[in-house]
């Protein structure tokens, strides 16, 4: 029997409901994390497996077992709430968490020499230099605070365990007490957060140096970074780590988590739709408004059950392939280049190799991978042409170019409707885009929608004017102005907003309004 999912009306087939279907969407598109991260490809899930070892050897209780690995799978999850920030200091903020996960993040020292590797232009190296010399402290705080609030909120919505969501609040903190965001210290960790933490440090330094590095590093770590005696334990089970059968073996029994039965395949792509959106403050949004259109058209298409449901997972992560490549790329101001271009076009293949690693997601990745394409073989990344591709993918083509027309970006301001109108009707007459599909998109947008207000989140009117430019990224001065109110008075709308919401940074809020429709 089909299931109705909740949030779309789609109809998830059987193959997607069963248990363990959703962990597996999880476990497959971690890999983007680790291409955020600039890691080795399958870092996540082998942190995952090697915290289940670590603490199944230990002898810690089933519940902790899984906190320990869930955590572990969604280490990096959080990245994207800071990569825009990251953008200001970093050509290539890729490569700056990349150096900054191997370094002491207390250390102005180790962030500099981090930054030199991330900055190839001289000019950008200055700056950044200048930059953190004056505001060190702040930044690395920041950092901190926004990537502890985003990865909590994700996995919230994921619907991981409040054993969890402690854990993933704790990935920056130190035994010794000098990490963040809270200054946690000693047994005021968690202990899955330790687990996960050990685990961790000894998987990126095994998957780039080899067990004697990993050894090294832990033997470091444990001098204040992470708990001794998990340290040791993680260094004594390195053997672990070069036999993939006793991964394999972890992972398998990870699979029994109660957790993997309550997550959903719908559920992954959304949360790792918001986790692509939020690498920008521009896309805020923009996966769950593409995913909206998509299903409304798709109805009203005729698509049969099977193609929506391929199409809604297709949408929600249509562009997990944006977080690969640094976020100085979208934030461009100016043209691209025909370097740049090309390097942006990519995004696409890098969704596609995502999505194909879920058996459940084989369709949607197809789909996904098409949505730049055009009839007239113009498109990329194949050039295909309309015998090519099926419906849902024409479908997804036309309502992307909508939602990103009627969207705000660094080079441009939105269009309105009728402007995209005008240009997706021009696109069908020039043979690029598909006529009934532009036909369909146009009848769903123009459907009269009721007024999104705050008042499902208890929100007052002028609470939700000032969300809104806050979640997508517009400093307190900005939104003061704008308003016509003081700075001081933006702050304290902020504070109450924090508190109705239940969130504590500005990717939390961003993500709560985005969820809510206001973005």
């Amino acid at each position: 029997m089909a299931i109705v999912h909740a949030d779309t009306d789609s109809v998830i087939e059987p193959a997607a409901a069963q248990p363990g279907a959703g962990l597996a969407c999880v476990a497959a598109l971690t890999l983007i994390l680790d291409l955020a991260n600039g890691v080795e490809e399958e870092s996540s899930q082998r942190t995952a497996a090697f915290a289940w070892h670590l603490a199944s050897e230990a002898g810690l209780s089933p519940a902790d077992r899984g906190t320990a690995f869930m955590a572990g799978l969604l280490y990096h999850i959080g990245c994207t709430a800071f990569a825009s920030t990251q953008a200001r200091f970093a050509d290539d903020d890729i490569a700056l968490r990349a150096a900054l996960g191997k370094s002491d993040r207390e250390s102005p020292r180790s962030l500099v020499w981090a930054l030199l590797r991330a900055n190839q232009r001289a000019g950008s190296r200055i700056a950044a230099l200048i930059d953190v010399g004056l505001h060190h402290a702040d930044i690395r705080d920041h950092w901190m605070r926004e990537a502890c609030g985003a990865a909590r909120s994700l996995a919230t919505h994921l619907g991981c365990t409040s054993a969890t969501l402690t854990a993933l609040g704790e990935m920056f903190e130190r035994w010794d007490g000098r990490g963040g965001p809270h200054g946690l210290r000693g047994d005021a960790l968690s202990v899955p957060g330790r687990v996960m933490q050990a685990a961790h440090v000894a998987v990126l330094f095994h998957t780039s140096g080899g067990t004697d590095v990993a050894r090294r590093a832990l033997a470091q770590a444990a001098r204040g970074t992470l708990d001794p005696v998990w340290a040791a334990r993680a260094e004594s089970a390195l053997q672990v780590l070069d036999t993939p059968s006793s991964l394999a073996l972890a992972w398998s029994a990870s699979e029994s988590l109660a957790a993997a039965a309550a997550i959903s395949p719908f559920r992954a792509a959304e949360v790792f739709g918001e986790f692509a959106d939020l690498q920008t403050p521009h896309t805020r949004g923009h996966s769950a408004a593409v995913a909206r259109l998509a299903h409304g058209a798709g109805v009203q298409l005729g698509l049969a059950q099977e193609e929506l449901v391929a199409l809604d997972l297709a949408a929600h992560l249509h562009d997990v392939g944006h977080v690969a490549l640094p976020t100085a790329l979208w934030m461009q101001t100016r043209p691209w280049s025909d370097n740049e271009r090309r390097r942006a076009q990519t995004h696409v293949s890098v969704t596609e190799r995502v999505l194909a690693q879920a058996p459940v997601l084989q369709e949607a990745a197809r789909i996904a991978g098409a949505h730049h394409e055009r009839l007239d073989g113009s498109g990329y990344p194949r050039g295909a042409r309309q015998s090519q591709l099926e419906r849902p993918s024409r479908l997804l083509a036309v309502v992307e170019m909508t939602c990103n027309r009627l969207e705000d970006r660094p080079h441009r301001r939105a269009c309105s409707v009728t402007e995209v109108a005008l240009q997706l009707v021009r696109e069908a007459n020039e043979g690029r885009l598909d006529a009934a599909c532009v036909d369909v998109v146009q009848q769903t947008l123009g459907q009269p929608r009721q007024r999104t207000t705050g008042a499902g989140l208890q929100l007052t009117e002028r609470e939700v004017d000032v969300l809104r430019p806050l979640a997508t990224g517009q400093t307190n001065k900005q939104i003061a102005r704008a308003l016509g109110i003081s700075d001081r008075t933006v702050q304290t709308h902020t504070q109450h907003i924090y508190a109705k919401l239940g969130v504590d940074t500005r990717a939390g809020a961003a993500l709560a309004a985005a969820r809510a429709g206001l973005l």
